[in-house]
């Protein structure tokens, strides 16, 4: 697997739908605004970037499509991320109240799961649209199975997605318009790249 070729392709094929990502990213923030609807914003999000990752064309009623289609899926995804990073900030407090060179280390321990859990994240929710099992241990489990079968590309889009967070949060405004809908675009063809080499079963 060409793991530069595959990144380039993808940032190509991004910049081939600049205004279809643009118009995603802006939808996305509007209806996230609310905040009560941001999960469902997110399933919206990810629904649309899945439907260019699959070249298919784009206007704002497939945004809403998946925003209803998907509503409590992205609900759910919701749910389970913040009970288990609620359940793993409870842990780092609880063992911050102890003394001892041990606590430092249980205390490390918590904030590398945080960390593996948000890169785990980072496939999930797009393996929950690919798949026909939707349920989100599955989708877990197949986001280590990706890691572990593309580590180099699953690296190098970290390491993309690091400089594109850096140089938004810099200028504020790319968030607002295009930053996270390029990266769930990146995220997605990446995914159905490393997909491709899975055997089917």
């Amino acid at each position: 697997m060409n793991l530069r070729l595959i990144l380039w392709e993808a940032l190509v094929e991004a910049y081939d739908n600049f205004y279809s990502l643009m118009l995603i990213n802006v939808l996305w923030f509007l209806v996230t605004l609310p905040l009560v609807t941001a999960p469902a914003a997110a399933a919206g999000l990810y629904y649309s970037t899945n439907h260019l990752a699959h070249h298919g064309s784009f206007s704002w009623r497939i945004f809403f499509e998946g925003f209803r289609k998907h509503f409590w899926l992205g609900w759910r995804w919701a749910l389970v991320n913040l009970f288990v990073l609620v359940v793993l900030a409870a842990n780092f407090i609880f063992y911050g109240g102890f003394e001892g060179d041990w606590t430092t280390l249980v205390r490390g321990g918590v904030i590398w799961l945080v960390i593996l859990w948000l890169l785990l994240q980072l496939y999930t929710f797009p393996l929950l649209l690919e798949q026909v099992d939707r349920r989100m241990l599955v989708a877990v489990r197949n986001s280590v199975v990706l890691y572990i079968k593309s580590p180099g590309l699953s690296l190098g889009l970290i390491v993309l997605f690091i400089l594109i967070a850096v140089l938004s949060s810099i200028l504020w405004i790319p968030w607002i318009i295009i930053s996270v809908s390029l990266i769930t675009f990146l995220t997605q063809k990446v995914m159905l790249a490393v997909l491709e080499t899975v055997p089917s079963k």
